[in-house]
């Protein structure tokens, strides 16, 4: 009976195993994704912060030295 019950421990153990295994790649997928997304962004805020500031540059008036 003992080593029935531990042969059950020992199968729902791999079975677990296996499952979080399968969740690591997915939060893996998902941290890649959201990494790419980040980087996207943080690109496209870049661009636009350098146009904002050529316009910026092109509306002050002109000082002569």
């Amino acid at each position: 009976r003992v080593e029935a019950q531990l042969a059950s421990f020992r199968t729902r153990n791999a079975a677990l195993e296996g499952e979080v295994a399968g969740l690591r790649a997915e939060a893996q997928a998902v941290k890649q994704g959201l990494d790419a997304e980040i980087e996207r962004l943080r690109q496209e805020l870049q661009s636009k912060d350098f146009q904002l500031q050529r316009e910026l540059e092109m509306k002050r008036p002109v000082t002569s030295m």
